[in-house]
């Protein structure tokens, strides 16, 4: 998880925030000074019943989800043992509660209010500013959450799940479903959006990137991103997921990172475990796209977030700037800043668990037939 805020002067300077099993990463460009952020423990809870509370400050604290808000003013945090957490720009915790069930995915409304999705495909709002109260329910998925962002309008909540689907639901009154962005066959990994014509895209498990009209739920584009890696690639993927029991034929898209340029669209995709970046131009007018680079990594790419410059955390940080029509390694002197953050690598660079966003098909016809054939054969 990579959040980047890029400051607005002659240097372009940065600060990243970087998510690190248990605690958090500051990077800052200008200083190229690394601060860690020991995530705070959660607060006592009281209990006015015999019944016996889990200390929740001794389970797994590894970071599941970061966000930051559109102003920059808050950065939301997320973690396996329930917990939420609200920082300021100085990191200073402004809310610290314990959530019901773990949470997937965070993001901020318009108004600075947080969403919420945990991994029953509920998604709850709270309100920053609120004392503590009952969150609300806004809505819910019959799968796993894997996505959710809210336009820049703020009139619509967009969330990917699972199961393939694609949910647009007008906001705050979201029981009011716009339309669904149906296509995909398997998970939707990633979503992003453009700044105007309800352009959105999607990534997802069948290893395709798509371009929707997102009010009226129409497929505008699709890239089969799998024709540019080597097919030893892919069968060396489907051979892994054999042993799991799950049927694939190409590796999934993980991330996919998006910026705007004029009349074009610059797309960025991230596929499993490969270490490569392919980098695709798209026209606004009629949504015709055209893959223009592969940026080859010496490791598996981790992270990557597209701003006014490309930023990849993969072995270390990896940051290029676009000219003349292609992304070129920046002349940004990185090597105190990566020296700092080896301290953090076995933290940082950890590889997801795949496995656990496929759908197992099992055949259980079989094992039917032959408890019916013993059944039998006791009469």
């Amino acid at each position: 998880m990579l959040l980047v805020q890029e400051a607005h002067n002659a240097n372009l300077d940065f600060k990243l925030v970087l998510a690190a099993n248990d605690h958090l990463i500051e990077v800052n460009s200008n200083s190229e000074s690394v601060q860690c952020i020991i995530l705070p423990e959660i607060p006592h809870r009281q209990n006015n019943t015999k019944e016996k509370v889990p200390d929740s400050n001794n389970e797994c604290k590894n970071i599941v989800s970061i966000q930051s808000s559109r102003n920059n003013e808050y950065i939301a945090v997320t973690t396996e043992n329930k917990q939420l957490i609200v920082f300021d720009q100085n990191f200073r915790p402004v809310k610290n509660i314990m959530l019901s069930r773990v949470s997937n995915k965070v993001c901020f409304s318009k108004n600075n209010d947080l969403l919420v999705a945990d991994r029953t495909g509920d998604v709850y709002l709270y309100k920053i500013k609120q004392e503590e109260t009952d969150p609300d329910l806004l809505l819910g998925h019959l799968s796993v959450i894997l996505d959710m962002i809210i336009t820049p309008c703020g009139k619509y909540i967009i969330t990917c799940d699972r199961d393939e689907k694609i949910r647009v639901s007008h906001y705050p009154n979201t029981y009011n479903i716009a339309t669904y962005c149906l296509g995909h066959t398997e998970f939707v990994s990633s979503l992003r959006l453009l700044s105007s014509n309800h352009i959105l895209l999607s990534g997802s498990g069948d290893g395709t990137v798509r371009i929707w009209n997102f009010l009226t739920g129409k497929q505008l584009a699709l890239i089969n991103t799998n024709n540019l890696i080597d097919q030893m690639v892919i069968e060396k993927f489907v051979s892994k997921m054999d042993l799991e029991k799950i049927e694939v034929t190409v590796v999934p898209v993980t991330d996919i990172q998006v910026g705007e340029r004029e009349n074009e669209i610059l797309l960025t995709v991230t596929l499993y475990n490969v270490n490569k970046l392919f980098l695709y131009h798209i026209n606004r007018d009629n949504y015709d796209y055209k893959h223009y680079q592969t940026i080859e990594i010496e490791s598996t790419v981790f992270y990557c977030n597209l701003n006014s410059r490309l930023y990849i955390l993969a072995h270390k940080l990896l940051v290029y700037e676009f000219l003349e029509g292609q992304y070129i390694k920046s002349n940004l002197d990185l090597h105190k800043m990566n020296e700092n953050l080896l301290q953090f690598n076995n933290s940082l660079l950890h590889e997801n668990d795949i496995a656990l966003w496929y759908k197992r098909k099992y055949d259980n016809v079989q094992e039917y037939m032959e408890r019916k054939k013993l059944r039998l054969e006791a009469k």
